[in-house]
Order: structure tokens, then C-alpha cells, then sequence
């Protein structure tokens, strides 16, 4: 059985590290896997659920949700403390009290106001300390607890530089600077929780746009079932205002679909007999009826979520040297400090409690934390809000790479033209007949998912033509078709394709037909010839298939949107140099590069790295993959509902909007800016309050202020990632409706 707990508390990746190897040694666990960012742990196991439950809570965290094979729901309901025993409530007061966060920081935080009050009306000293006393022991114990643990196994973290700090502070008479200490340090932690907790809201916001149940039509009626169990091919009915519970096909009704949730896309969409709907959107409409095509586990919106979990585990490079310096940076900080405490007092001859007291003081400021969390917090962000955009990035890395990216490609088809080619015109020669051109043009492109086969197959349909016969079948890939038809009981041998492809295979191309070509090239149309050996004949071009594809009305938008962030844009595309030079001067795109085979598209990619740096490519996932795999960050269109884009690209627009890919560039840059910022924050910080520290100017209290100041500053700092906003005019949802139904009826 697996389980997966979404846990609130998860403050450091030490935190999840630890957890992690406590479920390892439970028996009968088989695996284990946490994430620190997305604050879940995956449990593969054997009937020891409670135990694992309990081991949660026993580090200080509570289960936020559960989802897994075999999850009862007094798991959920306990977690509360409903229907517990006494011993149970007074362990969770207890637990709420002493392993810190936002009650410890209270609680501590009163006691130490009334210490300073009872201190200032003149109480007794012994009153005084006992009050302070326990302010350090309400504020601290978790921290202690974990600084000792620690400690004694020699794993030198934050936990015991504070162990070491309130110890010092008490041996040394200084009651209230510890108080203070362990108070602003649980108060700290309590802010941070917080400040995480809202970075992960993305991920549990996709979590819980799936219904956890879905009504599914039956002879005998509506039956209400868990997710988990519906089956491929049951009927699932949906009705307005619900959330659509699993992907399939509409079978029966119509209705208007908001996929903003899953896609980014803001326009309501119109569904009806035969559209293919997401789980976790919602029916604005009417009634719907939906053919299950694939089980809860493999629905769109859960495929978004593992990707963005895989993804948050990722580590930038920047990310990557900050961690290795971390591991180094807290034993020399206790070098350094034992030297302080230790030289000036018994070298020197200097005051040991001045100089223990700003050893102490400098193990405080000294903190890795606000360096260590600098970079994960503005990823986690920037990972929420691109999600939530619509725009799925598959890790944090390429945020910093498409921030450097000084030329961005793009494929033609499907990219910035719709991708949906319409047939124009249909040219046959004298002594064949359109109808039977078209029969073997729609034969040989049966076995294609190539946008151009797809119009011309749909165009043959619509004329309710019938294919010949297939007896052999060859594609040439990026070039065309060869095969053997049966036409009138013969077999002719027959080509499709370009016509480059043609001439190669020695196929006769008359003068009308060269002008006819030419012509429809000049004008930005995409041709593509049928040839055939009839009777024992050459071969020969007995007709053309014309067809227009429309630009994307927001393409050249985009494309000033890009060059004047200083990027600049190349064209990389297989179609014919005519179609492809009348699309970029539509659009303004500096370099295009037609006619190009796979390997090509590659081998230019390859170049204009080693000239020019970074290069991004945005392309449709499946015909662009070498050249995409090989760029620097490969961007997919065509993402929605095609698992092999999803699987294939670094980057993919679920919408087929891009509009997106500017708004990941900006917010690209921001977030490589705030890590800066960040970084040199925590650093700059630092060493001031060293400097202070040096001149004796700055308290232990204050250098724990200090701390904690710089830790929150980053974190806030990396949350403004989650408000960049695109750069468009959405209709609100009323409107939208509104406009949608009008333009319906």
C-alpha cells in the first residue's frame, strides 16, 4: 500500500531529512520519499498506517491531508483531537506548548513581557529569573531538543548554535538576553512556517481542484463513487457548477467549461459531443455526461502535480553552491567563535564574560538559515505562480537558464501559426479526376498525425470520400510518403509529399504545374504534391494540395514583447522558404531558417549556442524533440493532452497560449534577480551585524533580531514572485459567459 501525507510544520529540508530516516526504520515500511518543498511524504508500506501517523507527530508536524490505497478518515478526524482520550489532549497541549511555532512564540512572548514588568515594578530577583527561566524553556525546548540531538552526533546546524547560545547566556547570568532569544528565535520559526506554508499553496490548491468523488451512470441510476474507483469507460455525469471529476469525452450535452485551473487559459471553452474535458474544471453550464478515458491517477491535473513536485526537488546551480557552502560554513563560525571566547581571555588577559558574551552573540548573528533558504523560497514561488499561470516548468533550474537566454527560436506550425492548416485548393492533372486525387492523397495520410494529413483526411471526410486499399507503406520523416494503392483493382505505386521530396525520387513536374507551385509558395502557402507511375509509366505529379495556415492574431504581440527584453528571434522550420519568410515579416522576426530536416533544426541550435550563448526553443513537443532536447530550455506547445510534450519539454504551455511565454520570461528574471537580491541580503547583513559586533555595539537579543529580520526579509523578498502578473485584460467570469453564449446562439 502507498500513502501520501501533506504535512504543515515542514520547516527545513534537516526537518524532512530527519523524518525520513525515522519512517525508514519502522518495520514493514518498504520505501520512503519526502519533499521538503511541497511538504509531502510518500509511504510504501504494510499495514502500519497509525504508526507512521504517530511518528508525525512525535517530530511536531500535523497531516494537512491524506491521500493513499488504504486511509481511513478517523486519521483526518484525529489529527484534530476529536473524540481523543485525556492523555491524548494533554499530549497535544503539551506538544502545541513545548515543540515551537506560533503557541511556543505566544506563550513565551507573554511570560517574557511579564518578567520585564514584574522587573520594572521591583519585584524579587528570584521571581524574575523563574519567569525569564521559563520563557527560555517554553521558547527553546524544541530548538534544545533538536541542538543536542545534533550535537552529540556532531551534525553542526542552526539548532546548535542556539543550544550553545541560550546554554552561554544562562552560565554566564544573562536570563533576560536568553529569554529574549529563545522567544524571537520560536517566534521566527513560527514566521517562517507561515511564509512556506504560503509558497506551497500552489501545489495544494492543484491538490484540491480534483473532487475526491464523481457520480457515475449506471442502468440502475447514479451511483456516488471515489475517484479511485471509477473505471475507464464508465459514464460519469456532471452537472453545472461542478467540477469535472476525471478526463474523458463529452458524450451527451453542451456546456461552457472554465479550464483556467488546469490550462491558464481565462476564456470559458465550449464543450460539446465528442470535446475532451480535464479533471479539476469546472462546468459553467449545462448538464454533461462524459466518457472516462484514462483513471483518476493519470488524469491531466494529477500528471501537473507530479511534475511540479518533481520539480520543486530540483536545485538550481546557484542553489547547489550555496548548500555545499553551508555544510562548511557553520564549523568554522564555531571556530571563530571559540577563538573569540577563548584568545582574548586567557592570551590577552581580557574579561572573559565581555568576550564569551560576543562569542555567543556572533554564533547568533552568524546563522546560515537566511542563506540557505535565499534560493528554495523564490523557486517554490516562482514554481506556484508559473503553475498556476498555465505555464508547467519542470524545475527550478530553468528559471535561472531562461533568464539568461539571449536567442529564442521558434518552430512555424502550431507555433506561431494556429497549427490548423485548412485545404485551399486542390490542383489535378488533365487525365485525373479531383475526386480520385484526393482519394490517394487522403489513403497515404491516414497513418499521419501531421497537422497538414489531419486537414487533408477532415477535407476528404467532409466530401464523404472512401481510401483506397493500402498494400505497402513508407514515411520519410519530415519529407513525405511512399506507398502501393489499389485504385480500380491495380496497384499503383504513389508519392506524397514536398516537392523536393518528389523531384528526389525522380517524380516529372510539368511547367503548368512549376508556375502553379511557384505561385502559391509566394504567397505564403504550404503545397504539397501527389505523384503516381500509372500503367507501367513514369512517374509523374498528378496534382497539388494547397493549404493556408492563419498567424496567431497575438504572435507578432509576442514577438515585440521578446526583442524588447533584448532576445532575438530565429524561425526554424521544415516549410517551404516562401511561407516561411511571409510569417516572420508579418511578425518581425529578426533570422528564419526554412526548409529543415530534424537534424538540421539540431545542428543550427548546436551553432548559435557556441555563438551566441543561452538559446530557448518553443516548438510542439513531438517533431521539434531533437532540437528541444538539445536547447537550453526547451518550451512545448501542444501540451494539452499530449503526454509525449509533457514528458518530452522543459517548459510546456498547457493553454497553447503564447502569450505565456513572455510572462515566463519576466518572471524568469525577477526570480533570478530576488535570489540575487537574497543571497546578497543574508551576506551583507551578516557581515554588518559582525561589524557591530566587533565594536561591542550588538546584543545576543539583537543579533537574533538580526537574524531573523534578514531570514524574513528573504522570504518575502522571494514571495513577491507569487504576485507578477500577466500582462492581459481578463473578462470577468459573468462576462465571459455572457460573450460566449451570445456568440454560440
Amino acid at each position: 500500500m502507498t500513502s501520501v501525507f501533506y504535512l504543515k510544520g515542514l520547516d527545513s529540508p534537516d526537518c524532512a531529512k530527519k523524518l525520513e530516516e525515522k519512517i525508514k526504520n519502522i518495520n514493514s515500511v518498504r520505501s520512503v520519499k519526502i519533499s521538503f518543498a511541497a511538504g509531502k511524504l510518500e509511504v510504501e508500506y504494510d499495514d502500519v498506517t497509525q504508526k507512521i501517523i504517530e511518528t508525525i507527530r512525535e517530530q511536531g508536524l500535523s497531516i494537512e491531508k491524506v491521500c493513499g490505497d488504504d486511509v481511513a478518515v478517523e486519521i483526518i478526524e484525529d489529527e484534530s483531537g476529536a473524540g481523543s482520550s485525556t492523555v491524548s489532549k494533554v499530549k497535544n497541549a503539551w506538544m502545541k506548548i513545548f515543540e515551537g511555532g506560533a503557541v511556543s512564540a505566544a506563550i513565551s512572548g507573554v511570560i517574557l513581557l511579564a518578567a520585564a514588568l514584574m522587573w520594572w515594578a521591583g519585584h524579587s530577583k528570584h521571581f524574575i529569573i523563574a519567569a525569564y527561566s521559563a520563557a527560555i524553556v517554553i521558547g527553546g525546548w524544541a530548538t534544545f531538543k533538536k541542538g543536542v540531538k545534533n550535537l552529540v552526533r556532531f551534525k553542526f546546524d542552526i539548532n546548535v548554535l542556539m543550544v550553545i547560545a541560550l546554554t552561554g547566556a544562562v552560565l554566564i547570568g544573562e536570563w533576560m538576553e536568553g529569554a529574549v532569544i529563545a522567544f524571537l528565535f520560536s517566534l521566527s520559526h513560527a514566521l517562517e512556517d507561515y511564509a512556506m506554508d504560503r509558497t506551497r499553496q500552489a501545489v495544494k490548491k492543484l491538490i484540491n481542484l480534483s473532487p475526491s468523488v464523481a457520480f457515475v451512470k449506471t442502468p440502475e441510476g447514479e451511483v456516488k463513487k471515489d475517484i479511485r474507483e471509477v473505471k475507464v469507460d464508465e459514464i460519469v455525469v456532471v452537472r453545472p457548477g461542478e467540477r469535472i471529476p476525471i478526463d474523458g469525452k463529452v458524450l451527451a450535452g453542451s456546456s461552457w467549461v472554465n479550464e483556467s485551473a488546469v490550462t491558464g487559459e481565462s476564456q470559458l471553452v465550449a464543450k460539446e459531443k465528442g470535446s475532451y474535458v480535464y479533471a479539476g474544471t469546472i462546468n459553467e453550464g449545462g448538464y454533461l455526461e462524459i466518457l472516462v478515458e484514462k483513471p483518476a491517477s493519470e488524469s491531466m491535473i494529477s500528471k501537473i502535480i507530479k511534475l511540479v513536485e518533481k520539480a520543486l526537488e530540483k536545485k538550481t546551480p546557484m542553489q547547489r553552491t550555496v548548500d555545499k557552502f553551508a555544510v562548511y560554513y557553520t564549523p568554522i563560525i564555531l571556530a571563530i567563535a571559540l577563538g573569540m571566547a577563548t584568545i582574548p581571555t586567557f592570551v590577552l588577559g581580557y574579561d572573559p564574560t565581555t568576550w564569551v558574551y560576543r562569542s555567543l552573540a556572533l554564533l547568533l548573528v552568524a546563522c546560515p538559515c537566511a542563506l540557505v533558504i535565499s534560493t528554495p523560497v523564490a523557486l517554490v514561488s516562482a514554481m506556484g505562480r508559473s503553475a498556476t499561470a498555465g505555464v508547467l516548468v519542470k524545475g527550478g533550474d530553468y528559471f535561472e537558464k531562461m533568464a539568461k537566454v539571449r536567442v529564442l527560436a521558434f518552430d512555424k506550425t502550431g507555433t506561431l501559426t494556429k497549427g490548423e492548416p485548412k485545404v485551399c485548393g486542390v490542383y489535378n492533372a488533365e487525365d485525373v479526376n479531383s475526386e480520385e486525387l484526393l482519394k490517394i492523397a487522403y489513403s497515404l495520410e491516414l497513418k499521419s498525425e501531421h497537422p497538414l494529413a489531419k486537414s487533408l483526411c477532415d477535407y476528404a471526410k467532409e466530401k464523404r470520400l472512401e481510401p483506397f486499399e493500402i498494400i505497402s507503406f513508407k514515411p520519410y520523416p519530415g519529407l513525405g510518403v511512399e506507398g502501393k494503392l489499389m485504385v480500380d483493382s491495380e496497384g499503383i505505386e504513389c508519392l506524397l509529399g514536398n516537392i523536393k521530396f518528389l523531384e528526389s525520387k525522380g517524380a516529372f513536374i510539368n511547367e503548368k504545374f512549376k508556375l502553379l507551385i511557384d505561385e502559391n509558395k509566394k504567397s505564403g502557402r504550404t503545397v504539397i504534391g501527389v505523384a503516381a507511375c500509372y500503367k507501367s509509366q513514369s512517374i509523374k505529379l498528378i496534382g497539388i494540395v494547397v493549404f493556408e495556415d492563419d498567424i496567431r492574431k497575438e504572435a507578432r504581440e509576442v514577438i515585440e514583447a521578446i526583442k524588447r527584453m533584448g532576445i532575438s528571434t530565429v524561425m526554424l522550420t521544415g516549410d517551404n522558404k516562401s511561407a516561411a519568410h511571409s510569417v516572420a515579416s508579418a511578425l518581425g522576426i529578426d533570422t528564419v531558417y526554412a526548409g529543415l530536416m530534424p537534424e538540421e533544426k539540431l545542428n543550427l541550435i548546436e551553432k548559435m549556442q557556441e555563438e551566441k550563448g543561452m538559446v530557448a526553443m518553443v516548438g510542439n513537443g513531438i517533431n521539434d524533440a531533437p532540437a528541444l532536447a538539445k536547447c537550453d530550455v526547451g518550451i512545448a506547445m501542444g501540451a494539452k493532452g499530449t503526454d509525449i510534450a509533457l514528458e518530452a519539454a522543459d517548459v510546456a504551455l498547457l493553454s497553447d497560449d503564447i502569450k505565456k511565454i513572455p510572462f515566463f520570461i519576466v518572471l524568469s528574471k525577477k526570480s533570478l534577480s530576488i535570489i540575487k537580491q537574497n543571497i546578497a541580503l543574508a551576506v551583507s547583513l551578516k557581515l554588518a551585524a559582525v561589524a557591530l559586533l566587533s565594536g561591542g555595539f550588538l546584543t545576543m537579543w539583537m543579533a537574533v533580531l538580526a537574524d531573523m529580520g534578514t531570514t524574513l526579509i528573504v522570504i518575502l523578498n522571494g514571495l513577491r514572485l507569487s504576485r507578477v502578473r500577466e500582462k492581459n485584460n481578463k473578462q470577468s467570469k459573468v462576462k465571459q459567459l455572457s460573450v460566449a453564449m451570445d456568440s454560440h446562439q
